[in-house]
């Protein structure tokens, strides 16, 4: 309890010293992508961040280990290659990693989602996917479809009693991920899913509906218009409960065109849903949904800047949009913004040898407010739920931020992996491994460099000064002075503490 009440206290006093890098000026966005010039003039530190920044985004993460010559300490960290690393993930995003079911059959067996209920499967498979599929286009693909599916352009609104487990399925591997695979492109992806009975069932009228579609996929606010777009899609109704929300096309089709959506000629539904799809305010408002995710801690005004010049280059497909975003100077140089709960939960793990164990993807997702564990809805970051998607910044009020922290504190930096086999799916936690790795590079490390490394696994930066004076003193007043288990929990412990571990930073001294 006095280590527990310590590190609280080391951790604010150092939180207050601490000063976040500023963004550029709001009139200035620049969305280029980072060069390979400006990558090889970073310092290694800034090229070790900046990477984990992109790959934390994706899910994923680069040990240290694996990007620095730890042999030759860290207090002054040498690369292990002068890769550039994100050229590297650029070029894995691209290739087809092949074996896609082998991978499914493994979730379904090692998170036990082959005889756990099916209702609790739908959104653990996608997470547990991700944690074990590598980098590749069958891995951006799925991590598109979940980001899509958290946002309101996808959302299946899994918490409204007319949805159902089969509508969350079919919305990912069906609207996204197979389409995605097949090349079909944003306009043809959108009107598949507007007409889908999937879509329909978040919302369940013609006047609702039409009326979200205009909002959610061009931000047109025309009350004149719903109507009108209603009258187009008069003979389409979802049943009630009773008859299961079914689709339905009835007889009184409409026969007179109306002029919306600045046409003159809607007569059916499918005309309406096509004119939304085709409409020139359909690229720049999905661009701006995006944008206004993964730069939610921006200034309106500067969100609307990068919308338009990352809408500007005419994006045709998800991939080209997403790609342009998070390989862009403003997003991997400038942009600061709090990481959601995933991208702590599979950056952090990747960094440091976590596993999940078996049941982490249905308890996750348990929503059982109350429960020991923390759920994402106890976060209010309950994925492919909310009826207009999670919000564009990730709540932190104290509530949702106390069980955020509580949740990675619990399922990741409190808890070690005791067993050394690799099929006892039961035992979750970080792995002896990431402090004793099979080549012995760790044990050769001063006590002052085992706290950068720790540190650089966590936060992606070293220690200061003051951290590691005022660990060490806190190894040895604990008699951990031997004992590098030990003292990687306690530096994981006070990292968690801190409010840059949940965020995603700019990169200091980069213009």
């Amino acid at each position: 309890m006095h280590t527990v009440r310590f590190l609280a206290s080391l951790s604010l006093a150092l939180l207050l010293q601490a000063c976040a890098p500023t963004t550029a000026p709001e009139s200035v966005v620049d969305t280029k992508a980072v060069s390979a010039e400006e990558y090889a003039e970073l310092t290694p530190e800034q090229k070790y961040l900046v990477t984990n920044k992109l790959l934390t985004t994706l899910f994923k993460g680069m040990p240290v280990d694996d990007f620095f010559d730890v042999a030759k300490g860290l207090t002054s960290p040498q690369l292990k290659s002068n890769t550039n690393h994100l050229e590297t993930v650029r070029t894995q995003l691209d290739t087809p990693v092949g074996g896609i079911g082998n991978y499914i059959a493994l979730v379904q067996e090692k998170y036990r989602l082959d005889i756990e209920s099916r209702l609790r499967n739908t959104r653990a498979i996608p997470m547990a996917v991700l944690q074990e599929l590598p980098l590749g286009e069958e891995f951006y693909q799925r991590w598109m479809a979940y980001h899509l599916m958290n946002t309101i352009l996808f959302s299946p609104a899994f918490e409204l009693d007319s949805v159902d487990h089969t509508d969350v399925e079919t919305i990912f591997n069906i609207h996204l991920v197979e389409a995605m695979h097949e090349g079909k492109g944003i306009r043809d992806i959108v009107y598949e899913h507007m007409v889908s009975q999937e879509n329909w069932r978040r919302f369940r009228s013609p006047e609702d509906n039409t009326r979200e579609m205009m909002e959610i996929y061009l931000n047109r606010f025309r009350d004149d218009e719903v109507p009108l777009a209603s009258i187009a899609c008069q003979n389409w109704y979802l049943t009630d409960d009773a008859e299961g929300y079914q689709l339905r096309k009835g007889i009184n089709v409409n026969a007179t065109p109306q002029a919306l959506l600045d046409r003159n000629d809607i007569v059916s539904c499918k005309d309406f849903y096509r004119a939304v799809a085709n409409h020139g305010d359909l690229i720049p408002t999905v661009t701006r949904r995006l944008v206004d995710v993964f730069f939610a801690d921006y200034p309106r005004s500067k969100r609307i800047n990068l919308t338009n010049k990352f809408a500007a280059s005419s994006p045709q497909t998800f991939d080209e949009l997403f790609t342009s975003i998070i390989f862009s100077r403003e997003y991997l140089l400038q942009n600061t913004r709090t990481k959601s709960y995933e991208e702590t939960l599979y950056g952090t793990g990747q960094r440091i040898d976590w596993y999940a164990w078996n049941y982490m993807f249905h308890d996750i997702n348990d929503n059982n407010p109350g429960s020991s564990r923390p759920d994402l809805g106890e976060m209010r970051q309950s994925t492919m739920s909310y009826k207009l998607g999670r919000a564009n910044a990730v709540p932190t009020d104290s509530l949702s931020l106390a069980y955020y922290h509580k949740s990675i504190r619990d399922r990741m930096v409190l808890d070690r992996r005791y067993s050394d086999d690799p099929l006892n799916y039961g035992d979750g936690g970080w792995s002896t491994s990431f402090i004793n790795p099979e080549d012995g590079s760790i044990d050769l490390l001063s006590d002052e460099d085992f706290i950068h490394y720790v540190m650089l696994a966590m936060l992606g930066r070293k220690a200061n000064a003051t951290e590691v004076t005022t660990l060490s003193e806190l190894f040895v007043s604990n008699g951990h002075e031997n004992s590098r288990i030990n003292q990687a929990w306690i530096i994981m412990d006070y990292t968690s503490r801190l409010s840059e571990f949940y965020t995603l930073p700019a990169i200091a001294g980069v213009n």
